[in-house]
């Protein structure tokens, strides 16, 4: 958060500046292994981002998992989730491969 405390014609102003929290939309469709569409319903998922597609040791950068009251609904398969609403990528670096 920013805070400015400006002096503007003799009196006091006091300002606070939120910064938005990054988030992305994601959409998807989740199916059977089969390749069917799922059942309509909420489902618990979780996303990583990784900075590599390959190796057994790759550890995620970030994680979000969407259980409980966060589960993701979906509609003939399909969703959309706003990644980052429920754990924040904090100071994740965008500008590499993910």
């Amino acid at each position: 958060m920013v805070i400015g405390i400006f002096f503007v014609f003799g009196f006091l102003v006091t300002f606070a500046l939120a910064q938005s929290t990054p988030q992305i939309n994601y959409q998807g469709k989740l199916t059977t292994p089969t390749g069917v569409a799922v059942p309509d319903g909420a489902y618990n998922i979780r996303f990583y981002l990784y900075s590599t597609t390959t190796g057994a040791t790759t550890t995620a950068l970030w994680t979000e998992s969407r259980t409980g009251t966060n589960q993701v609904d979906v509609q003939n398969g399909l969703f959309s989730v706003m990644l980052g609403s429920v754990e924040p990528f904090g100071s994740l670096d965008f500008n590499q491969p993910l």
